[in-house]
């Protein structure tokens, strides 16, 4: 099994999910079928009950401060908080196509359940990945989203490419204006 690649989907998931039900302009403007966009984006194959955006927007809720840690201890304890109190049955599955892959969340849990004990097994993955600290806030004076860093050197500052031209064509131009 690739878990670089599972734990970097699963972080991906969480910080996807925090950018659309937390920290994105639109938020508080987002409803299920946004969330149904953003599971089938990850290829995952879940239903969102209508009504139930207030549950997601309470999991991305309790994701978001794992990003913003100044440190790696400090992000280890907020998501170890998480995880004991989620409900987790690991177990291996072989419905679909996929061939037999890991499942964490108890059978027959709700959407938001799996959801959740899926992106916090994912991002425990990513913390423990060489002992660095590669989930982040973005740097960009007025972005609020957060990544998980896969770059080699753990060094990425900012959400997107965008946001990262923007930010150094501004100090360029503040550096030729004095």
């Amino acid at each position: 099994m690739d878990f670089d690649r599972y734990a970097n989907a699963a972080g991906e998931q969480a910080a996807d999910l925090v950018n659309l039900l937390v920290t994105d302009a639109d938020a508080g403007a987002a409803d299920e079928s946004d969330v149904q966009r953003l599971l089938a984006e990850h290829d995952l194959a879940l239903e969102v009950p209508d009504g139930s955006v207030d549950e997601f927007r309470a999991l991305a809720t309790d994701l978001h401060p794992v990003f913003g840690t100044p440190d790696l201890d400090t992000a280890i304890a907020l998501l170890n908080d998480l995880l004991a109190g989620t409900p987790m049955a690991p177990r291996i599955s072989t419905h679909g196509d996929r061939g037999p892959h890991l499942h964490v969340e108890p059978d027959r849990a709700s959407t938001v359940v799996r959801l959740r004990a899926n992106c916090l097994m994912g991002l425990a993955a990513v913390l423990c990945d060489g002992g660095r600290l590669r989930l982040g806030t973005c740097d960009a004076h007025d972005c609020d989203r957060v990544f998980v860093d896969t770059s080699r050197n753990a060094r990425r500052r900012f959400c997107t490419t965008t946001c990262s031209t923007r930010h150094h064509v501004a100090a360029h131009r503040a550096r030729q204006d004095a």
